[in-house]
């Protein structure tokens, strides 16, 4: 299958085209982007994942257990992360070290460059992580799930909420206490100041002025309810989106004052110097799906600053495995003027993919619980980029010096988010997210829907997240445990039976060698599924294609199996049996 994205902000109109390949089970196996580089991965069963793949270079290869769960990854810089799960079936250690000939599981201490321990109340909240490079991290919660407390070496914070479950400020709140005033209410759930910050909204709610230390910044929406705009003291920033609302480019300018009496050259050369010194330029971005894929900044006026990264996920998630950097612009095709009549040798939809330039630097993520990147290790394996982060989102990063000459830098926060540094706003694909007061700065586009609180970003950020901007998902559901199918998560052993209740048609008769057997097609896939009469091997499921012809056999949690098949069964016979729809 083939898609096209269409780029019209660089004045002649350009077009990326993507490619994606499906195996006989109509899993996606690999893509191919715009310029040529190609993402694959190796996945078994009903899609659990086994290896990664840039171009020919494998990225990661994965070790599960009997439920599928993540046990090691070793990554292509040599470094093995393990994950260790408790009874309960959640994470309960990390442990990142220089690959080992031993067991999967053990490293020796020596090789170790980071371990994570994470520990849960009774009620299964998680209160502690000990961190080897970050410390000790500590959080408390109140009855209904939200944080009250969080304590890291970036300090001690707490929180405090009004009865829609807005966070307001805990000295406003105290001095109210104090004064015995009534409690601090966000009224039509508008924050109207929040720890020094003051902001202002439009009739549609969208956050539209912002004043903190006496700056101020402003923001324009469109009829969308999309940013479109931004400017404050230092610079002015632009947006523009796609028909599906995902943002497909950023243009930042510094503000500079031209002196008359300096001449156009000088005037030039410090207008340059200025957008570099606060990072502006051009940026085109392009998507796989409701993921960021990658990212392209345009070359300065004296051709400096070019980049484009890509970025590579776990398959069906938001959580971020590797990102691959060269130092120039994507080259993408010009979009073809037809004139009387469609020529389909023009058209850049059919073209072949162009060969995929050199990548020239790679790195690899080290992601905690929830999938939030927390280090970027590089080809040496050595830990290039590192943050730690304050409760909800607000990153202090740490870059080594010859990790930024590599252009190795990382803008993911939480499942979802990329950092926009002009604003210190989170993108989360349909809203904007600000880390600073833990909340979307406009209304939700699903209504209530998505909550009743139509700004809130979850209960607390320890445990949930919200990769869309439209709703939350406890930790965990951003990743691809083990099945697409709806009763399976490898995260709870007590996962419910694979059950086919949804088809469109049903072949049933006697099958010689097997007896009375009935068939029933997914309407989605064209797949034929039947419950095995034999039961051999634990197979409790056959499964066919759309043609009749024999797939694989599948577990009673529907995970397809790898087995042996006699001839016996291998296609199924429609003349021999009678069909009928089913609505």
């Amino acid at each position: 299958m083939r898609e096209h994205q269409h780029y019209t902000r660089l004045g002649q109109p350009l077009v990326g085209v993507w490619q994606h390949e499906y195996d006989a089970l109509n899993q996606r196996i690999a893509t191919v982007r715009p310029d040529g580089h190609r993402v694959s991965w190796l996945t078994y069963g009903s899609g659990h994942l086994l290896a990664l793949q840039l171009d020919e270079r494998e990225l990661v290869s994965y070790e599960r257990d009997d439920l599928h769960r993540e046990v090691a990854r070793l990554q292509g810089n040599r470094l093995l992360q393990t994950q260790q799960w408790d009874a309960m079936g959640r994470l309960s250690e990390q442990v990142l070290a220089h690959e080992s000939k031993g067991p999967v599981g053990q490293t020796a201490g020596g090789n170790r460059l980071l371990v994570r321990r994470y520990r849960y109340d009774a009620s299964g909240q998680l209160t502690d992580i000990n961190d080897t490079r970050r410390g000790q991290l500590a959080y408390r919660y109140d009855p209904v799930g939200r944080l009250l407390e969080a304590q890291s070496r970036l300090g001690h914070e707490t929180f405090d909420f009004d009865p829609a479950s807005n966070l307001i400020d805990p000295a406003e709140q105290r001095e109210a206490e104090r004064q015995r005033m009534p409690r601090i209410k966000a009224l039509d759930n508008l924050l109207k100041q929040y720890a020094g910050t003051h902001y202002r909204y439009d009739a549609r709610g969208n956050l539209t002025q912002r004043w903190h230390n006496g700056k101020e910044g402003r923001f324009t929406w469109d009829l969308f309810d999309r940013l479109t705009h931004y400017e404050d003291e230092r610079l002015k920033v632009d947006y523009t989106y796609d028909a599906l609302g995902r943002r497909l480019s950023k243009h930042s300018q510094a503000h500079y004052e031209e002196r008359r009496e300096a001449g156009p050259h000088w005037n030039r050369a410090e207008r340059v110097k200025r957008n570099r010194a606060l990072q502006c330029g051009f940026t085109l971005y392009g998507w796989d799906g409701d993921t960021l894929a990658w990212e392209s900044k345009i070359a300065d006026e004296d051709g400096f600053g070019a980049r484009t990264t890509h970025y590579v996920y776990e398959p069906g998630s938001f959580v971020p495995v590797a990102q691959a950097v060269r130092e120039e612009a994507i080259e993408l095709l010009d979009q073809p003027e037809y004139g009387d009549y469609y020529r389909q040798d023009e058209d850049p939809l059919w073209l072949p993919p162009p060969p995929a330039p050199a990548i020239n630097s790679l790195a690899w993520y080290q992601c905690d619980h929830l999938g939030t990147p927390q280090e970027l290790t590089d080809e040496h394996s050595e830990v290039a980029w590192s943050a730690e982060y304050r409760a909800w989102g607000v990153a202090q990063e740490a870059i080594r010096k010859a990790s930024g000459k590599a252009l190795i830098a990382n803008p993911i926060r939480f499942q979802g988010q990329y950092h926009d540094h002009e604003t210190g706003l989170h993108y989360n694909r349909h809203r904007y997210y600000d880390p600073s007061s833990g909340r979307f700065v406009s209304k939700d586009p699903i209504g209530l829907a998505g909550g009743i609180n139509v700004y809130q970003y979850a209960p607390n950020p320890i445990e949930w997240s919200d990769p869309l901007g439209l709703s939350r998902t406890p930790v965990g559901a951003g990743r691809k445990q083990t099945s697409s199918k709806a009763n399976q998560n490898a995260n709870c052993p007590c996962r419910g039976k694979w059950k086919v209740n949804h088809f469109d048609r049903v072949c049933s008769g006697n099958v010689p060698g097997v007896g009375h057997a009935k068939y029933v097609r997914d309407p989605g896939a064209g797949m034929w599924w039947s419950e095995d009469q034999t039961g051999h091997g634990d197979s409790a499921w056959k499964v066919y294609d759309k043609n009749g012809v024999w797939v694989a056999d599948a577990d009673v949690y529907g995970d397809y199996m790898k087995k042996h098949k006699s001839d016996t069964g291998k296609n199924i016979d429609f003349k021999s049996l009678k069909c009928k729809d089913s609505k």
